[in-house]
This record gives C-alpha cells, sequence and structure tokens, in this order.
C-alpha cells in the first residue's frame, strides 16, 4: 500500500496501491470484512496520498502521473480532475467545509483548488525542496506544509482567487526546521 485513510466515522478504509509499473488503484473495506467492496484505477501511476474529506463523502488522490483527482466515495465515480503540477503530487489535503483542496508536489509547488469548478484558485511556489505532506488546521482555515529537507510553513489569511490573479493567495510563515 502506498497511502491509507478511514472515513471519519472509521467504519471504512481507503487504501492506495500500485503493484510494480501497474496504475494506481483504490480499495475501499468495511472494518471486519477480508475483500474490499470496491476497488477502480484512479491514476495512470503510483498514487503517492490519499484523504478523505471531513464529511466522509469525497476521497482525494495525488499521483506521480501529476494530477490531484477527487472522488465520491459512495459512487466511486471522479469529481474532480486537477491539472497544473509540472511534477509527482505527493500530498493532498481537504480544505473549509470540503470545498477547496490543497496539493503539494515534487515541483516544489503548493495548489489551492476549489473542487466544485476544478479550478485553481492560488498557489505558492517558493519551497525549497519537494511538498511531502499537508495539513489544515481544524476549521480548514490555516495549512501547515513540510518539505523533503525539513522546512515546515504555516499559510494563513488563504485567498481564494478565480484564475491566474496576480495577487498573493495568502500569508506564510516559516516554521522552525523539522
Amino acid at each position: 500500500a502506498t497511502a491509507v485513510a478511514f472515513t471519519p466515522d472509521g467504519s471504512t478504509l481507503a487504501v492506495a496501491d500500485s503493484p510494480g509499473s501497474a496504475p494506481g488503484q483504490v480499495h475501499l473495506w468495511k472494518l471486519g470484512d477480508e475483500k474490499p467492496f470496491a476497488s477502480w484505477t484512479a491514476h495512470s501511476d503510483s498514487i503517492l496520498d490519499l484523504k478523505i474529506s471531513a464529511n466522509g463523502k469525497l476521497l482525494a488522490t495525488g499521483s506521480a502521473d501529476k494530477l490531484a483527482r477527487v472522488w465520491n466515495l459512495a459512487t466511486q465515480k471522479e469529481v474532480a480532475k486537477l491539472e497544473g503540477h509540472t511534477c509527482y503530487v505527493q500530498a493532498v489535503a481537504f480544505g473549509k467545509d470540503d470545498a477547496v483542496l490543497a496539493t503539494g508536489g515534487a515541483d516544489k509547488e503548493i495548489k489551492f483548488w476549489d473542487i466544485a469548478t476544478s479550478g485553481r484558485e492560488g498557489s505558492f511556489s517558493n519551497r525549497s525542496a519537494s511538498v511531502t505532506a499537508l495539513h489544515w488546521t481544524t476549521g480548514g482555515t490555516n495549512l501547515l506544509a513540510v518539505a523533503e529537507d525539513g522546512t515546515a510553513v504555516t499559510i494563513t489569511d488563504i485567498k481564494r482567487h478565480n484564475g491566474e490573479q496576480s495577487s498573493a493567495p495568502g500569508t506564510e510563515r516559516k516554521l522552525s526546521s523539522i
């Protein structure tokens, strides 16, 4: 397995895997069952991260195919295909009200997406290394990002933009190295 996540109620486990050079698969298990109740091909390459939304309705995946995707967990149908990273998408995280997804990649960028429109709403590109982990604070207003070299930042005052606007998408503050 390359990534795992439980639904908020703890009843379902999502597991990503990519045996050998096979496409990235997602499998859903009910706790206590021996076999998954659903499996599907989610990406053309390995899945590097997956997260389940706070409401338990959506699943986000990030992959070596440079894409992030959002899935309806009940139907396993794609809700959004998020294109814009130039290298692996290594981290995904749902924001406030599960309406925004943050993605981080080997291209050293953090991007913010509107899930309903699949539109990019902002990005930060001044990372010193690949972004390997993302986590929103409770309430989904501040984002913690960790890079491969151990640097960590918080991003606050996040502003949602339509398209490629030039103002800063938020305030970034460096934390001590991890």
